[in-house]
């Protein structure tokens, strides 16, 4: 499952760091002085705003299609249930003595803190996804499919029916759900630790916000 883990962070933490920088190019906007700015090179900064929406909008399409045969978020817990060995405290224990972070002797203590999972800790992890991602199989998944994927329509507004509108911090809840369960997996995994569910948070937010801001002054 090492791999598998690894593979939902490829997924899902490109896209939250690309919305970051959307919100943060979206908010530089009700700003005059960096309006001013922004003008000096619209052209880049159109083609910023595309490309970093793209970005966001094609990690949400992988994330949530669900469809049988490819990396998603559903078929990722689905594969944690099926390798549920792998998270016993067994499993967690032969990781740390290979890892040489442990001898034999010392793993039993630590080993002996380890929460074993079941599988309705990662049917859980699902809800929890589920709660805060209720739109994204909506008119989010319908502008990543038409729009960025097969270039059906060339614009959200061509996509969207009348009454759908699309709001980055909802995109924002739903994509940091996901990276919570992924730090829960990840946790569970190396460190027998029991998963917890608070606020999702991306520890690095600010350095990717601070980073577009420091373009948009340079």
């Amino acid at each position: 499952m090492k791999q598998e883990i690894e593979n939902l962070r490829i997924l899902v933490e490109p896209g939250i760091r690309f919305l970051y920088s959307a919100i943060a190019f979206h908010e530089a906007l009700a700003d005059e002085a960096c309006v001013e700015k922004l003008n000096k090179n619209s052209d880049y900064w159109r083609l910023y705003e595309s490309s970093t929406l793209s970005c966001v909008f094609m990690a949400i399409r992988k994330i949530y299609e669900n469809k049988a045969h490819t990396f998603n978020f559903q078929n990722f817990l689905d594969k944690c249930i099926v390798n549920l060995e792998e998270f016993s405290i067994n499993g967690v224990k032969d990781r740390k003595i290979k890892s040489g972070i442990f001898c034999e002797d010392s793993v039993k203590e630590y080993s002996s803190k380890c929460y074993e999972p079941n599988t309705d800790d990662f049917k859980e992890m699902g809800k929890f996804v589920r709660d805060r991602s209720k739109k994204m199989k909506g008119a989010y998944s319908t502008v990543a499919s038409k729009v960025y994927a097969h270039a059906i329509h060339f614009s959200h507004k061509e996509a969207l029916s009348a009454n759908q509108c699309l709001n980055l911090y909802e995109i924002e809840t739903a994509l940091l759900s996901v990276w919570h369960c992924y730090e829960q997996v990840w946790q569970l995994y190396e460190n027998g630790r029991q998963p917890s569910y608070g606020e999702p948070n991306y520890q690095y937010k600010q350095e990717v916000i601070e980073g577009v801001y420091r373009q948009i002054n340079a």
